[in-house]
């Protein structure tokens, strides 16, 4: 797993619980990069999941990653201990491998 489109609701809570079921169904296997869409246009409410799925398919035909805009430093309540997950700042290469959404 390359990339992972999170829900990011943005909450000292909801973050959290996110970020620890990721690592727990992937644990330290490879590096993701987590992303939202939200960090760009806000929350859209029921449409809040097109979003994601527009920003990655525009991942798969470009192969850049978005930053996470205003991203300044981690909620302290995510512990990413054993799980090297990168979250991009700026523009990123998406893997060069095969990718598949």
């Amino acid at each position: 797993v390359a990339l992972i489109e999170c829900h990011g609701t943005g909450t000292a809570l909801g973050d959290p619980i996110e970020v620890d079921a990721l690592r727990a169904v992937l644990g330290g296997e490879g590096s993701p990069v987590l992303g939202a869409a939200k960090t760009n246009i806000g929350h859209l409410e029921g449409s809040a999941g097109i979003a994601g799925f527009l920003k990655s398919v525009h991942v798969l035909l470009e192969g850049k990653i978005p930053p996470n805009l205003h991203f300044r430093s981690l909620n302290p309540h995510i512990d990413l201990d054993g799980f090297p997950a990168v979250i991009p700042q700026t523009h990123i290469s998406a893997p060069s491998e095969d990718m598949v959404s």
